[in-house]
């Protein structure tokens, strides 16, 4: 998967680099909606349907869990205590929890 989308961001590139296509122009819009809508989410089902599902270690899951909650316990109460803080409690509380999940939201 990793490959396919490396390449597809080289071709990107060196099309843009030599002129092929212009952004400026509005050449990309159409790349971007078959790249977006199209091309990567069926690269993802493509991989998703067909891993043999015993093949899947829960040890790596476990792992990117704990990665995400450590860095949600980091940030919650950093941004709490100094985002902000002459703001109302609740409001100081929503800003944190916004910021715990930007930390571990991935795309």
């Amino acid at each position: 998967v990793l490959v396919q989308i490396g390449l597809g961001v080289a071709v990107g590139w060196v099309c843009a680099g030599f002129n092929l296509v212009c952004p400026k122009k509005g050449h990309l819009e159409g790349i971007a909606f078959y790249v977006g809508n199209i091309a990567l989410p069926m690269v993802v089902f493509k991989d998703s349907a067909t891993t043999a599902v015993a093949s899947i270690q829960m040890s790596v899951i476990v792992a990117c869990a704990a990665g995400k909650i450590a860095a949600a316990l980091l940030i919650w109460p950093a941004a709490y205590l100094w985002y902000n803080p002459e703001a109302e409690r609740s409001e100081r509380f929503k800003a944190a929890a916004l910021f715990a999940y930007f930390v571990t939201a991935s795309n």
